[in-house]
């Protein structure tokens, strides 16, 4: 019973790695796409990523995301270091 369920795995594992590989092959961008990028790179990836990276301030938060992050920056958070001297040295080194 042990070995059949071993050759079942084994043949599992051989058909995904043929699919994988059929799969990247077909799905490799060909060098005549990359003027479609919105970012300059160095070089071209073997694959695109599913996400470009934004510059800092792209996004803004709405709604309950928001009211959290400014309730965050106005509230005890972003202000410990005035109620405690122990907050001001929390990231020094010799801390």
């Amino acid at each position: 019973m042990m070995r059949i369920i071993g050759i079942m795995l084994a043949e599992i594992a051989l058909l995904f790695g043929m699919a994988c590989a059929f799969k990247d092959s077909a799905c490799m961008p060909d060098s005549g796409n990359s003027g479609q990028v919105n970012y300059a790179r160095p070089f071209e990836p073997r694959t695109r990523p599913a996400f470009l990276v934004l510059p800092p301030g792209a996004v803004e938060p709405t709604g309950w995301l928001r009211d959290w992050c400014v309730a965050a920056r106005d509230g005890y958070t972003a202000h410990m270091d005035q109620y405690d001297d122990e907050f001001k040295r929390a990231w020094a080194a010799d801390h």
